[in-house]
């Protein structure tokens, strides 16, 4: 299987969400990553918002559990 690696640098927009799938533990959250441009008259504008839901499994999962909440700024890989 082939993987295309992706880094996203943004906010938490909601608040993790922690659950059991079977014997593992999962913490789930929306990241959203706002773009800017400078106009030609070297103001900044507001571009394109993009939305990533992060899933953590595992030992990621007490971590960032206890460090991140909404609003949190992150960079996910």
């Amino acid at each position: 299987m082939f993987e295309t690696p992706l880094t996203v640098v943004g906010n938490i927009v909601n608040d993790p969400i922690r659950r059991s799938v079977g014997d593992q533990e999962l913490l789930k959250f929306r990241v959203a990553s706002n773009s800017r441009r400078r106009a030609g008259d070297g103001t900044w504008e507001a571009g394109n918002s993009f939305f990533v839901t992060v899933n953590c499994w595992g030992r990621l999962v007490s971590g960032v559990g206890a460090s991140l909440g909404k609003g949190s700024p992150v960079i996910v890989a």
